[in-house]
């Protein structure tokens, strides 16, 4: 449909309302002055707000700031700093750790073939005291005490004695121990033991003889007997006898435990004569025991 823009004009025209009796245009006109004026305000503030905004978030942030906000979030800590200070001693004391240490002077004593005595050291040489004690059952061996303590720095003499009468002859080795808190020593005793035959009662049966100078003399002999002992084997056991200016050797037999017999004679000159018997053991150690024997003329 064609519209007559005249015909538009008019009707708005037509349409305009008259001003109302009463109504004071220059009111209006300063009312809308003002307007203008708290427009410009309006867009001066939202300027300086556009300055004042923060810079625009990372995404992490920005992610983090749409988050569900109905409750309050919790307040932030901040924890402060503080400059570093050395560690404060620490008011608890730890008890020393003691550490004894026991040492020997010598682990081995030689008594060689006569002596029976011999002196080892024990010391402490650690922090703390040690208890220590004596290990053994040497035969023939014993010692001058069997155990004791030692304080820091202090130290003991042991003496170990043999009884050679208790061990049998030839080498002897044996060995105790120094027992201690925290270990031991082993101690090894050796000696030699040279053990001579021993003669009881040498006898001469009968005593006194006479000598023989005719074939009526009687009796012209005797029995030497005795009991010859020792530790080890005996290589041989004899009697060496007067006759006149001679020295005879007769052989003694055994005829019984540890009993040797010989018959020596006849003797030739009245008087004092001397019978001695010895023993050699397979050591070649000797002993020996003399019996004097009387001999009457021949009545």
């Amino acid at each position: 449909m064609r519209v007559n823009p005249e015909s538009m004009s008019n009707q708005n025209a037509e349409e305009s309302p008259e001003p109302k009796a009463g109504v004071e245009w220059p009111k209006l006109a300063g009312v809308g002055a003002l307007a203008v004026v708290l427009a410009g305000i309006g867009s001066l503030i939202a300027a300086n707000l556009d300055e004042l905004a923060p810079p625009p978030q990372p995404a992490a942030a920005a992610s983090a700031s749409s988050t569900d906000t109905s409750q309050p979030s919790s307040p932030t800590t901040v924890a402060a700093v503080v400059p570093s200070q050395a560690a404060a001693p620490s008011t608890t004391t730890s008890a020393a750790v003691l550490d004894p240490l026991v040492e020997v002077s010598a682990q081995a004593i030689d008594l060689g073939d006569a002596s029976t005595e011999a002196t080892l050291q024990i010391s402490n040489t650690g922090d703390g005291p040690a208890n220590w004690s004596i290990t053994s059952s040497a035969l023939g061996l014993t010692f001058s005490s069997s155990a004791g303590e030692l304080a820091s720095g202090e130290a003991v003499d042991l003496v170990a004695t043999l009884d050679r009468t208790a061990i049998e002859e030839g080498e002897y080795a044996t060995t105790f121990d120094v027992v201690w808190d925290q270990g031991a020593f082993t101690i090894s005793v050796a000696a030699t033991q040279q053990d001579n035959p021993v003669i009881h009662n040498p006898t001469a049966t009968p005593n006194p003889v006479q000598a023989s100078t005719s074939s009526g003399c009687n009796p012209t002999k005797t029995k030497i007997s005795a009991r010859v002992r020792d530790t080890s084997e005996l290589e041989e056991v004899v009697v060496r006898w007067s006759n006149g200016s001679k020295t005879v050797e007769t052989a003694m037999s055994a005829v019984g435990e540890d009993i040797y017999e010989a018959v020596i004679g006849p003797f030739v000159v009245s008087g004092a004569a001397a019978a001695k018997v010895l023993a050699v053991d397979i050591h070649g150690n000797a002993g020996g025991a003399t019996i004097s024997i009387t001999v009457d003329p021949c009545s």
